[in-house]
C-alpha cells in the first residue's frame, strides 16, 4: 500500500463550527504560506468579478415578502413529463442540447434523437446569465450533450467566438466515459433499506481515527478475499477472509475489527481515467467502480449500496473532493472561457505549485456556490457525512502585492452548515509530485536498520510499534492510510498494483495489526484524546480526564532511543504514585500489562507506554471484549526460544491465525503448532507454540 512519508503528512482538519486538529501523523504544523494562491491582480480577474457580481445564480430566489425560496435548479431537471434544461453560460450567444440514444456512438443501438436549441432565460426583462429549454414528454434513460457557442470573459458581445461540445457541469449520471449527461432522477434509484440509511456523523466529543483508502486500492489486491475487487460492492461484502480461507477476516469486517471510527474514501467522483485527483464530473460516482459502468443507474445505485453499507457497520464515510482543480476535460471552463480557472495576466494557467495547471477559481462566488451546492448534493442525495478537501489551502487567496487573505473556506463551511451543521469539512495539501512520489513508512524504518524491502525485520516492528504508539496516544482527529496498520510496503511493487492494500500482510504482521486493534481500543475508552492540544514535551506527557466512568489520568512515555531509559512523569493535576500499563513494546489496549511505582520508570529501547493511574483504572473497570493469544517459537527438546513472542488481539469470538515463520532464522524446520493454535476462536487469554528442530 503506498502512503505518504511520516515526515510529509500534514492535514488541515476544519469542521463546520469545530476544530478537530493541524496534525494528521507527526503533529508536525506544516508552513502551508505557499499553497495560497497568490494570484495576479489582472484585467481578467475584474472582468470575473464584474460577471458574478451580475449574473450571480445559486438556484435560489427571494420572494416579495424577502425570503428565500428555492428556484430552478442548474443541469437537468427530470419527471415523466417532462424535462428542464438549465446552463449557466453568460459568455454564450448559442447553445442546443443535443439528445442521444445511448452513451456512446459505437453502441448497437445508438443514434442521435435530436438537437433543441436553448433560449435566454429573461427576469424583469433582462437577461440573467442562464439558458433554458423545457423538452415535453419522458425524456428519461436517454443522453445528451451541450454544443455551445461562446467568447471567454474578457471578449463578450464580439464576434470571437469558439465552438465547444461539453457534457452538462451540472450531471448527476454520465456516460460510461464521462462525455454524455444521462436524463434521470437519482433519487429513484437506490438500494432498498435506502430509505431507512442515516448519516454516521463524526463524533466531535470521541476520539476518531479516519482510514483513508480508495475504492480500487481496498480490494483489488487478489488476496483480499472479496469477490467484486476495485469495485463498490466489495464494501458490502460480509464475511469475506484474507486468501478466502477460513481464519483472517478481510473487508469491510477487518474495519470493524479494526477499531477505526470513520472511513476516509479516495475521490470516487468521476474522474479522468486513472487520475482520482483530476475530476470529470463532480456530481457523479466513478463508473469503472460499478459492476457494470456502462449502465448509469447501476453505478448510481452500487455506490450508494457501498455508503450504506459503511454506515450499517456503523462508520462514519468522508468523500475526498479535489475542488481546487479539475481534469482538463471538466465541462466547466468550456462552458464559460476564461471563468473557471485560474489564469495570469496573459490569460495562461495560473498554479500555486501544486503541479496542478488547472487550478479552479475559488475566489469567484459562482465557483464557491457550485462547491456548496455539490457538497450538499453528495450529502443529501449519497447521505455522505463529511469532505476532505484536496490543496485545501489553495480555496483561500491574496492578491500579489497585498498581504490580505481572503478566506473563502470560512465563507463555503458557513454556507454549507446553513444546509447541515453535522457535515465535517477538512482536508489536505499534497501537491502532485508528492501524491506520485509516495512512499511507505515501513519502507522508511527498514531503510534506516539495514533490512530488505518487502521482508520482516524485527527491530524495524519493534521501532514501528513504538511509532505508531506515540501516534495514537496524541490527542485530536487522527488519520491513517490503509495498510499501515499491516506494514505494507511499496517497494519493488509495480507502478499498477504499489497503492493497493496487501492482505497477505495481516497475517506475516498480525501482531502489529493486534497492536493497532489495542490502541484504537485504547483511544475509544478515554475521551481527552478526542480533542486536539498542543503536547509541548513529545516524550513524557499526561492526559487528565474529565468525565464520570473514565480514567483520571493517562501518562504516555515515549523513549525512540536504542538502549533503556528512565523518563520523569510530568506532575500535572494531583501527582499519582502507582500505574497500570495499557501498553508497551508487545501489546497496548485496556487491560494490565503490569503495573510500575513511583515518577521515574524505565522505558525499554523504542518502546511507548502508555499508563494510567492504578486508582482508576481498578475503579473504572473498562472493559475489553478483546481476547488474545501469546505465540511462543521453541526448538524442539530444549524449549529454547527462537525469537521473542509476539501477541495477538481480537475480538472474542472472531478467529485468528498462528503465524508459523515469522522471521526464524535458518538452519531450522518447522515441525508443529501446538496449545490453541487452531484459529478460533479469541478469548480471554490463550497460548501457542510454534516447535522447530534444528537441520
Amino acid at each position: 500500500m503506498k502512503y505518504l512519508n511520516l515526515k510529509k503528512i500534514t492535514a488541515v482538519v476544519l469542521s463546520i463550527g469545530m476544530v478537530f486538529s493541524s496534525s494528521a501523523v507527526t503533529g508536525f504544523a506544516a508552513d502551508n504560506s505557499k499553497k495560497i494562491a497568490a494570484i495576479p491582480n489582472s484585467y481578467i480577474n475584474k472582468v470575473a468579478e464584474d460577471i458574478d457580481n451580475k449574473y450571480f445564480y445559486d438556484g435560489t430566489y427571494v420572494d416579495d415578502w424577502g425570503h428565500t425560496r428555492k428556484g430552478r435548479q442548474l443541469g437537468a431537471t427530470y419527471t415523466k413529463q417532462s424535462t428542464e434544461f438549465l446552463l449557466w453560460a453568460p459568455a454564450a450567444t448559442y447553445v442546443k442540447v443535443n439528445i442521444y440514444a445511448t452513451g456512446d456512438d459505437n453502441d448497437s443501438n445508438a443514434r442521435d434523437i435530436g438537437s433543441y436549441p436553448l433560449e435566454k432565460m429573461l427576469v424583469n426583462g433582462e437577461w440573467n446569465g442562464l439558458w433554458i429549454i423545457t423538452l415535453v414528454s419522458d425524456w428519461g434513460g436517454l443522453y445528451y450533450d451541450y454544443t455551445i457557442t461562446t467568447t471567454d470573459i474578457t471578449h463578450i458581445g464580439s464576434d470571437r467566438t469558439t465552438q465547444y461540445k461539453i457534457q452538462d457541469p451540472y450531471s448527476v449520471a454520465v456516460s460510461k466515459d464521462g462525455k454524455r449527461s444521462y436524463i434521470t432522477d437519482t433519487s429513484s434509484v437506490s438500494p432498498e433499506g435506502w430509505d431507512s440509511d442515516r448519516h454516521v456523523y463524526v463524533d466531535s466529543t470521541k476520539a476518531n481515527t479516519v482510514y483513508k483508502i480508495s475504492v480500487k486500492d481496498f480490494s483489488s489486491d487478489t488476496a483480499s478475499g472479496m469477490t467484486a475487487g476495485g469495485k463498490y460492492s466489495a464494501f458490502t461484502e460480509k464475511g469475506a477472509k484474507v486468501n478466502s480461507a477460513g481464519e483472517l477476516v478481510s473487508g469491510i469486517d477487518y474495519l470493524k475489527e479494526l477499531g477505526v471510527t470513520t472511513v476516509q474514501l479516495a475521490p470516487f467522483a468521476d474522474f479522468d481515467g486513472d487520475s482520482e485527483y483530476e475530476i470529470l464530473n463532480y456530481n457523479v460516482p466513478e463508473a469503472s467502480y460499478a459492476s457494470n459502468p456502462s449502465d448509469s443507474k447501476t453505478v448510481i445505485k452500487e455506490c450508494k449500496e457501498m455508503i450504506q453499507a459503511l454506515h450499517s457497520a456503523g462508520f462514519s464515510v468522508v468523500m475526498e473532493m479535489p475542488y481546487t482543480h479539475a481534469s482538463e476535460e471538466n465541462p466547466l471552463e468550456k462552458s464559460v472561457p476564461w471563468f473557471y480557472y485560474r489564469l495570469n495576466t496573459d490569460a495562461t494557467r495560473y498554479t500555486t505549485n501544486t503541479g496542478y495547471s488547472n487550478e479552479l477559481a475559488t475566489e469567484r462566488m459562482m465557483y464557491r456556490s457550485y462547491m456548496v451546492n455539490s457538497m450538499k448534493y453528495w450529502a443529501e442525495e449519497y447521505h455522505v457525512d463529511g469532505f476532505s478537501l484536496d490543496l485545501i489551502d489553495c480555496v483561500n487567496v491574496k492578491y500579489k502585492g497585498s498581504s490580505h487573505v481572503y478566506k473563502w473556506l470560512d465563507e463555503i463551511k458557513t454556507s454549507l452548515a446553513k444546509e447541515d451543521a453535522n457535515l465535517v469539512i477538512w482536508g489536505d495539501n499534497y501537491t502532485k509530485e508528492e501524491r506520485q512520489n509516495k512512499t511507505s513508512s515501513y519502507d522508511e524504518i527498514i531503510g534506516s536498520t539495514g533490512g530488505t524491502y518487502g521482508e520482516r525485520n524485527e527491530k524495524a516492528v519493534k521501532i514501528y510499534k513504538q511509532k505508531a504508539a506515540m501516534k495514537y496516544a496524541k490527542p485530536g482527529t487522527l488519520f491513517m492510510d490503509g495498510g499501515e496498520e499491516m506494514c505494507n510496503s511499496v517497494e519493488g511493487r509495480t507502478l499498477a498494483d504499489s497503492s493497493y492494500v496487501e492482505w497477505k500482510d495481516s497475517a506475516e504482521y498480525a501482531d502489529v495489526v493486534s497492536y493497532y486493534r489495542g490502541l484504537m481500543e485504547i483511544r475509544k475508552a478515554f475521551s481527552p484524546l478526542a480533542k486536539s492540544q498542543t503536547i509541548k514535551n513529545s516524550e513524557a506527557y499526561v492526559l487528565t480526564g474529565t468525565k464520570d466512568g473514565e480514567w483520571n489520568t493517562m501518562a504516555v512515555l515515549n523513549n525512540e532511543s536504542d538502549v533503556s531509559k528512565e523518563i520523569t512523569i510530568p506532575v500535572q493535576g494531583r501527582a499519582a504514585t502507582d500505574w497500570v500499563v495499557i501498553a508497551n513494546g508487545e501489546s497496548a489496549g485496556v487491560v494490565s500489562l503490569g503495573e510500575v511505582a513511583g515518577s521515574v520508570i524505565t522505558v525499554p529501547a523504542y518502546t511507548t507506554m502508555i499508563l494510567v493511574d492504578k486508582e482508576s483504572f481498578d475503579d473504572v473497570a473498562v472493559t475489553s471484549g478483546k481476547g488474545k493469544v501469546i505465540v511462543n517459537y521453541v526448538i524442539k527438546d530444549s524449549e529454547q526460544k527462537l525469537r521473542e513472542s509476539i501477541t495477538l488481539q481480537g475480538t472474542s469470538g472472531t478467529n485468528y491465525a498462528v503465524p508459523e515463520n515469522i522471521k526464524i532464522p535458518s538452519g531450522y524446520t518447522f515441525l508443529s503448532k501446538t496449545g490453541d493454535e487452531k484459529g478460533c476462536c479469541f478469548s480471554t487469554m490463550k497460548k501457542a507454540t510454534v516447535t522447530w528442530a534444528t537441520q
